[in-house]
């Protein structure tokens, strides 16, 4: 079933400080979908610094039915994987759109390093999907404190030449992320030279006012004083969501708890959160089978699963726990079946889906895998050092030699199953 999230409050203000007017051109919030997006242009001119925001501001405008679309699918297939994927990647072309137009008018204009950073956030079903490129920061304040949600990406890359990481302007990466809102949450869309001028005790306390209105031009007027350059702008949401922030936080810290992201930060986790599928089981599902192949590592979110062998039960395993971290590294059959007990819930991520992470975020995707092959290493030294003391155990059983060497043959894999 959907959470839904509503706009309770809402405000964009921005300014061009050069000449201290005031313009909508770098922001917009179209309720209909709802879509949140704040462009930040590049140029060696105020007018190529805003005809560039408005070029990607533009391109997103663009977007908007097809998001549309996307998110009343959502609301009748909350738990579709493919819809939100969907999602995902109409949000991505609009920035490679972005990029081309902007790539076009400099190359009209003879304006060379007209670009723009830009941010972009589609609210539904209890999350916001964030698409970002370039120097535009993500923040949600919650319960009195200020989160960054977005990963900093300026010049960022491996596989990328050096240079700004800015549409218009040279390669770029588009980062995707899932953050889930709780109720009275207010999601801040802002360049990072806003950022830098307003420490996150300052900016709580002006996100604390009643009227967001008041909050966007104080943040924006401060941040100039103190010499933010540029476009200046910000872009606020209060939302209303069925989501409380304890349910929220139980949430995150059960993702932290798990080996595999234990050691990413939030906004790590929420560049994961996309290619993990949310599943749900009734009591008896079955989840894996025993001797049926494998591709899938699942993390429980509610509810208890029994790992079980034919009629021996292993284990029970219930929040926080995992299972299948091996089938994310090569395809093998289930060694036990997993059923849940209750109704449960998990994450699951596949192993092609875990290919894409390491494919297109490779300084992620590498992290995961080096967790992975820990893991797996000390479960292997772990399950080595039971072999040898389960072996030490029937070398001094007082039986035949005959029971004794079948006893030693099952224990070191050599029996017939």
């Amino acid at each position: 079933m959907g959470v839904s999230v509503h706009i309770k409050d809402c405000a964009i203000w921005s300014m061009n400080d050069t000449e201290q007017s005031y313009s909508e051109d770098a922001a917009v919030l179209l309720e209909g979908v709802p879509l949140l997006a704040l462009a930040s242009g590049t140029g060696d001119s105020v007018d190529s610094q805003l005809m560039a925001a408005s070029i990607a501001m533009d391109s997103v405008r663009m977007s908007a039915p097809g998001l549309s679309e996307l998110a009343h699918q959502l609301e009748e297939s909350p738990s579709d994987p493919q819809v939100h994927r969907q999602l995902s990647v109409l949000l991505e072309e609009s920035f490679h759109n972005a990029h081309t137009q902007l790539v076009r008018s400099a190359h009209e204009r003879g304006a060379a390093g007209m670009g723009s950073s830009l941010v972009a956030a589609v609210l539904g079903q209890g999350q916001a999907t964030l698409a970002t490129v370039g120097d535009c920061r993500g923040f949600v304040l919650r319960n009195g404190s200020l989160h960054q949600v977005t990963h900093d990406s300026t010049g960022r890359s491996e596989s990328m030449t050096a240079g700004p990481c800015v549409l218009g302007v040279g390669p770029f990466e588009v980062d995707i992320a899932q953050v889930p809102l709780a109720n009275d949450d207010v999601l801040v869309l802002c360049p990072d030279s806003l950022a830098r001028h307003l420490n996150p005790e300052e900016m709580v306390k002006l996100l604390g006012q009643r009227q967001l209105q008041n909050a966007a031009q104080e943040m924006v007027e401060q941040a100039s004083q103190r010499g933010a350059l540029g476009n200046g702008a910000v872009a606020l949401v209060r939302v209303a969501s069925q989501q409380g922030h304890e349910e929220l936080d139980t949430i995150a810290g059960l993702m932290q708890s798990v080996f595999l992201f234990q050691d990413m930060s939030p906004a790590q986790r929420y560049l994961v959160a996309p290619y993990l599928d949310e599943r749900c089981f009734q009591p008896g599902e079955t989840l894996v089978e025993a001797g049926e192949p494998g591709d899938e590592f699942f993390v429980i979110l509610e509810g208890t699963v029994r790992i079980s062998r034919g009629d021996l039960v292993l284990v029970d395993i219930g929040p926080g726990e995992h299972l299948g971290e091996l089938s994310l590294m090569q395809s093998a059959v289930r060694s036990a079946t997993a059923t849940a007990v209750d109704s449960v819930r998990v994450y699951a991520l596949s192993r092609a889906r875990f290919a894409e992470i390491r494919d297109r975020r490779p300084e992620l995707g590498n992290q995961l895998l080096m967790s992975l092959l820990h893991t797996v290493g000390d479960r292997l030294k772990e399950l080595t050092g039971r072999l040898s003391d389960l072996e030490s155990v029937v070398q001094g059983l007082e039986l035949s030699g005959h029971h004794t060497q079948t006893l030693l043959d099952a224990v070191r894999g050599r029996s017939g199953g």
